[in-house]
C-alpha cells in the first residue's frame, strides 16, 4: 500500500503518527519495519522525541527526564507489561508522606489540623480520608488561614522505609488560628458520622488536591451538639516539582556534573 506523499507532514509522519520517512527523506519499506531475524521492529518514543531501547536482557528500557534508564518488565506467565501508577512510584523515589492519627471531640467540640506548604515549586498532591466513630461533625477545608501558634508538630512517616528524604509539608495538630476561616476561603465541606460514610478512600483521581505553596491550610472538624465522638484521620501525600514551571531542571544539572568526573546524586522528586 502506498500512502501519498500529501498525506506525510514536513516531519515524515502520517496522520496516525506513522514515521514513513527514513532519516535521508527517502520512503520507509517493510524491510525496514523488519528485524533480522523475521520479527516486527517496535519503535516507542515520548514527547521529547527520545526513543525506547531493548537491553541485552530483551526487556524494554525506557528513559525519564532525569536520565535513569531501566527495564520495563514482562509477566512470566502472560508477557503482559508490569507496570505500578505514577503515585505508587513516588512512594519507590521515597517522596510520598503518611500522617495517620485520631483525636475525640467532645459534645460540641472542636478538633482542628493544620497544613503548611513551603515556599518552592515542590507541590504537595494531597488526599485527605477520615471516619468517625457515632455522633455527626461537619468536616471543613479552609485555605489561607493565619495563626499565631501553629501547635504540636505530627510526626509524618517516609512511606518508602528505606528513604532518607523528609517532608517539606508540615502538619500540626491544635493550631490556635487568628484568622482566614472563613466562609470566603472555604474550599471543600461536610457533614459525616452516623449513618453518612467517611470522606476519602475513593479513585485518588476524584480526591488528590494539589496544595497552593507558602500557604497554610485549616481542617477542622465540629461536633454537631450530640454527643462526644471519635475521629479517625490521614493525610497522604506526595511531593513532586512541578515541570510546567522548571522542564527538566534535574536532566540538565545531571547531565552537566556527568560530563566531567564520575559523580553521583539523589533527588526526592522522580
Amino acid at each position: 500500500m502506498t500512502i501519498p506523499e500529501s498525506n506525510i507532514d514536513p516531519n515524515g509522519y502520517d496522520p496516525r503518527g506513522n514515521r514513513l520517512l527514513k532519516e535521508d527523506g527517502s520512503m520507509r519499506d517493510m524491510n525496514d519495519m523488519l528485524n533480522t531475524d523475521g520479527t516486527v521492529k517496535v519503535v516507542i518514543e515520548g514527547d521529547s522525541g527520545d526513543q525506547a531501547e531493548v537491553g541485552t536482557n530483551n526487556a524494554l528500557k525506557t528513559e525519564t527526564y532525569s536520565g535513569l534508564v531501566g527495564p520495563m518488565k514482562l509477566d512470566a506467565s502472560t508477557r503482559a507489561v508490569c507496570f505500578v501508577n505514577y503515585t505508587h512510584c513516588e512512594i519507590h523515589s521515597g517522596s510520598h508522606y503518611l500522617y495517620r492519627s485520631y483525636d475525640s471531640i467532645l459534645k460540641a467540640g472542636v478538633k482542628e489540623l493544620l497544613i503548611v506548604t513551603p515556599n518552592t515549586t515542590k507541590w504537595s498532591h494531597m488526599t485527605v480520608g477520615f471516619e468517625m466513630l457515632g455522633s455527626t461533625v461537619v468536616a471543613e477545608l479552609f485555605e489561607g488561614v493565619s495563626t499565631s501558634d501553629d501547635g504540636t508538630p505530627a510526626l509524618v512517616q517516609n512511606r518508602n522505609r528505606n528513604s532518607n528524604n523528609t517532608n517539606t509539608v508540615l502538619i500540626y495538630e491544635d493550631p490556635t488560628v487568628t484568622g482566614g476561616a472563613v466562609a470566603g476561603n472555604l474550599i471543600q465541606s461536610g457533614i459525616f458520622g452516623a449513618g453518612r460514610g467517611s470522606a476519602g478512600g475513593s479513585a485518588r483521581d476524584n480526591e488528590e488536591v494539589v496544595l497552593q505553596q507558602n500557604t497554610k491550610y485549616l481542617i477542622r472538624f465540629t461536633e454537631q451538639n450530640l454527643t462526644a465522638t471519635s475521629v479517625n484521620y490521614v493525610m497522604d501525600w506526595y511531593e513532586h516539582t512541578d515541570k510546567s514551571i522548571a522542564p527538566h531542571t534535574e536532566s540538565s544539572s545531571s547531565s552537566s556534573s556527568s560530563s566531567g568526573s564520575s559523580s553521583s546524586s539523589s533527588s526526592s522528586s522522580p
